[in-house]
């Protein structure tokens, strides 16, 4: 019999292997929120486990922001991700 092989490097090939021949991953909430509110797939609990945090900051060099339109789109985008994301935090700045 032929070794399994489970791709473990990105989320993409992570969310394929619990949605279809695994059935199992450790994923993101943001990365399965539309799957999970379906049903689709269901979160369990790791017995004896704390649960996993995993955190994506967004970062910016100290200073004034740039002015270029893309730089104002990028913040708005920013701003909204709770809106995109399901499960996904607002984003604060600091200062």
């Amino acid at each position: 019999m032929a070794a399994a092989r489970v791709a473990a490097g990105g989320l993409r090939p992570r969310r394929v292997n619990a949605l279809t021949w695994l059935g199992v991953a450790l994923l993101p909430g943001t990365a399965v929120a539309d799957v999970l509110e379906a049903g689709v797939l269901r979160q369990i609990e790791l017995a004896g486990a704390p649960p996993i945090r995993r955190r994506i900051v967004a970062v910016e060099r100290p200073g004034a922001r740039g002015t270029a339109p893309f730089i104002a789109s990028l913040w708005g985008l920013l701003d909204r991700i709770p809106e995109l994301i399901p499960r996904a935090l607002p984003i604060h700045t600091g200062g």
